[in-house]
């Protein structure tokens, strides 16, 4: 019979390997420690409010953060499992509706949401409201995810929003897909380029999403690796002058395929053509603007080669000839800084910020041409929002001039759940079905 070798540990031994647990604890308690610290100290900027309560999604880029109860853009704001916004903590949506009750999912971004506004405020519960008024049994599901595109909407009505049976689908999107930035995975090109990603890379993400130190970490190696961070106040980060999130043929693209979606499901899509109250500039004369777009697209690249001293001049007399192109001052203004010219970088960008703002104005009321477009051409019904928001001039129907001229404020969303409760109206003679 072999013998058994005994193996006795030496109390060096031991005294080792529990000195190397006690070095764990302690680097975790140290993390512990600064993790704590750091969300006591460091002050979350606009960015970091709306990144903590969303989470990263590998189909939907992201979505609000299921079973959410916290206070968000001034307001109480909870979510249930699939993110989705709910009057109260706890509060569930039920795939199976009351026999006798029309069902409504209102799609759309963070004017959909109810940006600023308590549950009740926004347009969707409203709408619920004024329905039961008349007599009418009826549940508004808010389906509004902040940031949504159309893109992103119609994957989400396909992926996770069919299995609640609505009879209405209103489809409010605009804002967003004029965007040129997205919260994660922002490269500056179309959404539709983006594969999904693997569902546990994205996992691990969100747990480190959540932590303040790799947070303030990732943000610190972006600014000295990058280029990334804020030139006074001015996000430049966020800006990817390349093209917009959604262009005008994949919105129309994106639109129809939500009416379809929601037929084929025996649902009636009625489409919202949102009021996109940001000022649109008029365009230079013709001859002006096509040599000012021959010298952007040759100072951009200069610029984008790092031959600064060549592209300024060029970017420079581009702006001069149209001042409406971002993207012209954007590069004028990461030269000023690789140049240690700080002033004129802020300056380069507060005008790169304002001509966005008149683009997105004038890519507005294109976009909602294409909605109307698009739905007459498929026999879908749409309310127009934008026209009964601009016929209002004695009284401003958005948050603040100011901070937020981009989401609606409580009248603004009576006027638009008004606009929809006439929509069925004018639909089936009768708000029931």
């Amino acid at each position: 019979m072999p013998s058994i070798r005994r193996t006795e540990r030496t109390p060096k031994a031991c005294a080792g390997a529990l000195g190397k647990i006690v070095g764990i604890l302690f680097a975790l308690l140290v993390l512990l420690g600064v993790e704590l610290l750091l969300r006591v100290t460091v002050r979350e900027d606009h960015l970091d409010q709306i990144l903590a309560v969303l989470k990263r999604d590998p189909v939907l880029f992201w979505r609000n953060r299921p079973n959410l109860a916290t206070t968000f853009a001034g307001t109480d704001v909870f979510t249930e499992k699939r993110g989705l916004r709910v009057a109260a903590k706890g509060e569930r949506i039920s795939p199976r509706k009351e026999p006798g009750v029309l069902r409504i999912l209102c799609l759309g971004g963070s004017p959909t949401f109810g940006w600023g506004e308590p549950y009740a405020g926004s347009y969707s519960a409203r709408l619920e409201t004024l329905l039961r008024e008349a007599g009418v049994p009826a549940e508004v599901i808010n389906a509004g995810m902040i940031g949504y595109s159309s893109h992103q909407g119609k994957q989400l009505l396909r992926n996770d929003l069919l299995e609640l049976a609505p009879d209405i689908v209103f489809a409010a999107y605009v804002i967003n897909d004029i965007d040129r930035y997205r919260f994660y995975r922002s490269n500056g090109l179309p959404d539709r380029t983006l594969a999904p990603e693997n569902p546990l890379v994205v996992g691990l993400l969100n747990v480190l999403d959540r932590s303040s130190f790799v947070h303030l970490y990732g943000r610190v190696l972006g600014s000295l690796v990058g280029g990334r961070g804020a030139v006074q106040g001015r996000p430049v980060e966020i800006y990817r002058p390349l093209s917009v999130r959604v262009p005008p043929e994949d919105y129309r693209a994106n639109m129809i395929d939500i009416a379809e979606i929601a037929a084929e499901r025996g649902a009636r899509p009625i489409f919202i053509k949102m009021p996109v109250n940001l000022p649109v500039a008029a365009d230079p004369p013709a001859e002006a603007a096509a040599e000012a777009e021959a010298l952007r697209a040759r100072g951009t690249a200069l610029a984008e080669s790092g031959a600064c001293d060549e592209a300024l001049p060029v970017l420079e007399r581009a702006a001069g000839l149209n001042p409406n192109l971002s993207d012209v001052h954007y590069f004028i203004g990461k030269c000023r800084l690789r140049q240690g010219d700080a002033e004129g970088a802020r300056l380069a960008f507060d005008a790169a910020m304002k001509s966005e703002a008149h683009r997105c104005g004038r890519d507005g009321l294109l976009y909602n041409e294409v909605l109307e477009d698009a739905a007459r051409e498929r026999g879908v019904p749409w309310v127009d929002a934008a026209a009964s928001f601009r016929a209002v001039t004695d009284r401003y129907l958005f948050q603040d001039p100011d901070e937020d001229p981009i989401h609606p404020n409580a009248e603004g969303h009576e006027i638009i759940a008004r606009l929809l409760l006439e929509a069925l109206n004018t639909e089936t003679n009768s708000p029931a079905r």
